[in-house]
């Protein structure tokens, strides 16, 4: 990995002018890298959604974000989360929707969000909610959505949720520890907030997993040849 940023500064110094479409010469080489690792990278008249996919992303692959400022859409998606990955989120400037999804997040790191000053909607995705997570989301004064669907929520959820002065949309799916007393009583604290729970059946639950494996593993094939 250092060999490739190494490669990454020689190629910007030497070629700070060079375009290859609207990318620079640097993320046209993190374009590469994203896509030779079985991610995805969208453009338009800059970086407009980038995608890590896969465990084939490591945490020092999140550096290459600090390279990609004006990218509006990032998702993580079934990758090792850290306070070094979300640090590098951070350094993305345009960042407008952020989805972490099916994601092992390792400690209590989101307070670095804060930076993310353009960020609008935070998706959670299938992924286990720690308290200070939430305390750390809540703290987030620049987010106008929060979705969470198949994820596990703490214990200080509506508490937390209820602090969040900006939010303007919540949307939780199949989150098995809101009650209906926290529904009910969240919709009165949120009385101008589109706020709304959607439960689903085993059956669906286990249709979703199912076909989320074996779109990874298409996925991974395709990356393997």
């Amino acid at each position: 990995m250092r060999i490739f940023f190494l490669a990454i500064c020689l190629s910007s110094c030497l070629f700070t002018e060079v375009v290859w479409g609207q990318l620079t010469a640097t993320q046209k080489l993190i374009h590469d890298e994203i896509f030779r690792l079985g991610g995805d990278f969208e453009t338009g008249e800059s970086p407009a959604l980038v995608q890590f996919i896969g465990p084939k992303f490591k945490v020092s692959d999140f550096e290459m974000l600090t390279h990609l400022p004006t990218t509006q859409t990032f998702y993580a998606k079934r990758c090792k989360l850290n306070k070094f990955s979300i640090e590098c989120v951070s350094k993305i400037e345009g960042l407008v929707e952020l989805g972490i999804v099916e994601c092992e997040v390792d400690g209590d790191c989101f307070s670095s969000l804060r930076e993310n000053k353009k960020l609008r909607s935070l998706i959670l995705d299938d992924v286990k909610i720690s308290k200070r997570m939430m305390v750390e989301i809540a703290q987030l004064d620049q987010l106008n959505e929060l979705v969470l669907d198949y994820s596990v929520v703490p214990a200080n959820f509506k508490s937390e949720l209820v602090k969040m002065k900006s939010l303007k949309k919540c949307h939780a799916t199949a989150c098995g520890d809101i009650t209906d007393k926290d529904v009910e009583e969240l919709k009165e604290a949120f009385s101008e907030v589109d706020f709304t729970v959607t439960e689903v059946s085993m059956a669906e639950i286990e249709a979703r997993r199912t076909k989320d494996v074996n779109q990874a593993k298409k996925k991974q094939d395709s990356v393997s040849k």
